[in-house]
């Protein structure tokens, strides 16, 4: 299933990449979610977020399928004002995102237009779970842009 949404965040552009791949920010993602059982690692212009979610904490239908709970890598790539961003997991989804980050006309703000693919390769309950993500992906990064925000203000 497609996503597409742009948001603006109240920061320069340049701000709003660094923010992106800051250790402020996903670290700020993490205590939002109350994860904790995480790890990542960035160099400026590369990350990578290794994320363990115990299975209470997951939607239920997921979390019935996925006793255990769900491992997943976040890979995030930058290039220019592009971040690119790819999810790995040992279950059948494929999460793929890129934000494009460019100067609104009052020079202070940003534009992040985030396009992607979540494709969720599971008979049955493979559409919802698609449909569900769909649905609350605009809310999700409308949510994101305001941590971005006070991570960019914070540098």
């Amino acid at each position: 299933m497609q996503i597409s949404h742009t948001y603006t965040v109240e920061a320069e552009p340049a701000a709003v990449l660094d923010a992106l791949l800051s250790t402020e920010l996903n670290t700020a993602r993490m205590e939002k979610f109350s994860i904790s059982d995480y790890e990542f690692n960035t160099d400026g212009t590369q990350a990578t977020l290794d994320i363990t979610v115990a299975a209470d904490r997951l939607p239920k239908t997921v979390g019935k399928l996925l006793r255990s709970g769900a491992q997943a890598t976040l890979t995030m790539r930058r290039e220019d004002d592009v971040v690119h961003l790819e999810v790995s997991t040992k279950v059948p989804v494929k999460v793929e995102l890129t934000l494009r980050v460019a100067p609104q006309v009052d020079g202070t703000t940003s534009a992040v237009q985030a396009t992607g693919e979540v494709s969720v390769n599971m008979p049955l309950i493979g559409s919802k779970i698609e449909d569900a993500v769909s649905q609350r992906a605009a809310r999700a990064l409308e949510s994101d842009a305001a941590l971005i925000a006070k991570v960019a203000a914070s540098k």
